[in-house]
């Protein structure tokens, strides 16, 4: 499975330039990658007033579906989405055949107020494609390890993320001890630049299955690619 990683710096709070931004990017990838990988809340950045910026559903199914509909590949990333009267931060994984998994983040960043801004998650996701069984998580998920634990589950551990440069080596560290204890594929991308509350390193990565870093990138925009077997 080809995979593409897209680590990107995000406009603050404004989706009409960070999609224009995206689909200018995904518009020069060859059309024979299985999978594109967005950060965490692509669309608007980290946000903990999202009341006023939060998506809908359809708006991001059909972004996202335009994007890889005239292509064999699957697309995902995360956004902050109303659901009901609430608002979760929900990843997306939308297939070339608008095929949509979904899977709403466990493990809220209470120390940012994620946790009084957003609804919790309750479900573990691990969804099959194209020979691949892979476990659906969102940032600050990668620090509990008994729910990444991997009883022969999962191929891959794909991880979208705002992850906060002051906690970098934190993000290294643990992705690779992902890979290690769980003997599977890391897919991690994170975004870069600023935020109101954060700055951002990348560090995007993928991981095999013995804890060796197959990609990385740098602190900068960047297309992240690598084959996985």
């Amino acid at each position: 499975m080809k995979v593409n990683i897209l680590q990107i710096d995000i406009v603050w709070e404004n989706k009409a330039q960070n999609y224009k931004n995206l689909e200018n990017k995904i518009s020069k990838i060859d059309k024979d990658v299985d999978l594109i990988v967005l950060p965490e809340m692509f669309n608007t950045g980290f946000m903990m007033n999202p009341k006023e910026t939060a998506s809908h559903e359809s708006e991001i199914v059909e972004w996202m579906y335009n994007q890889v509909k005239n292509t064999h590949t699957a697309i995902v990333g995360s956004a902050a989405i109303f659901v009901g009267g609430e608002i979760t931060n929900r990843l997306y994984f939308v297939t070339h055949d608008k095929k949509v998994y979904t899977y709403d983040k466990n493990h809220l960043f209470i120390h940012a107020g994620e946790g009084d801004k957003y609804t919790q998650g309750h479900s573990r996701e691990i969804i099959k494609y194209k020979g691949f069984k892979i476990l659906l998580t969102i940032c600050f998920d990668l620090r509990f390890p008994v729910f990444n634990c991997n009883d022969n589950e999962y191929d891959i551990l794909l991880n979208v993320a705002c992850w906060p440069e002051s906690r970098r080596n934190h993000w290294k560290s643990l992705l690779i001890a992902r890979a290690i204890e769980n003997q599977v594929y890391v897919i991690a991308c994170n975004r870069v630049g600023n935020d109101p509350n954060f700055s951002y390193a990348g560090d995007s990565m993928i991981i095999d299955y013995n804890g060796d870093v197959i990609a990385h990138a740098d602190y900068q925009e960047t297309i992240l690619i690598s084959k996985l077997d």
